[in-house]
């Protein structure tokens, strides 16, 4: 990618022009990956050029963007070029992604990308809809709740439950929570 080329000190401003070029292009393509990749890097300008603001907002969309799939992948190359950015994010609504970011020290960008490979393989299974479900399941709601959230009768959602364990060849809430907490 170019903007990668361009991070270099003095290039701030050409970086930022570049990385939101990148942006528009990647939302025009819906590109998620390259989107968040390209608020990075004008995170990383914006930090260059001493533009504490936008580089936190450009730090919080990446991070709103990456927080429903979970994606590490895009933040661990520039993970320590915006170390001191982080720990003012603490707060944001994606902080379990965050947090992982951050603790991502102890485990190889293999590893993680390991995870996420596996990961997706099982979401490509899976509906939109059945992903929206394991992520209310993940957060602790009851079949009741995510029902009304998803205004749909509980028994809908016991019967995407029972589909969602077919799929992945589970049996219950325990083992559908265990597969998804260690990714």
């Amino acid at each position: 990618m170019e903007d990668e080329r361009l991070v270099h000190p003095g290039n701030g401003r050409t970086l930022l022009a570049s990385a939101r070029r990148h942006e528009k292009l990647a939302r025009q393509r819906r590109s998620l990956i390259g989107e968040i990749h390209a608020l990075l890097h004008q995170a990383i300008a914006c930090d260059m050029l001493h533009e504490n603001a936008q580089c936190l907002e450009a730090m919080e969309k990446a991070l709103r963007l990456a927080e429903p799939d979970h994606l590490i992948i895009p933040f661990l190359t520039v993970k320590n070029r915006l170390a001191s950015r982080w720990a003012h994010l603490k707060a944001s609504p994606a902080s379990s992604l965050l947090k992982d970011i951050m603790d991502s020290r102890f485990e190889s960008a293999g590893q993680i990308l390991e995870k996420e490979i596996h990961l997706d393989q099982l979401s490509k299974k899976l509906t939109a809809r059945e992903m929206g479900i394991i992520r209310l399941v993940m957060k602790g709601r009851t079949n009741k709740e995510i029902a009304a959230e998803m205004n749909v009768a509980e028994i809908t959602i016991k019967k995407a439950l029972s589909l969602i364990y077919k799929k992945l060849d589970i049996k219950n809430r325990a083992q559908l929570v265990g597969m998804f907490k260690e990714k």
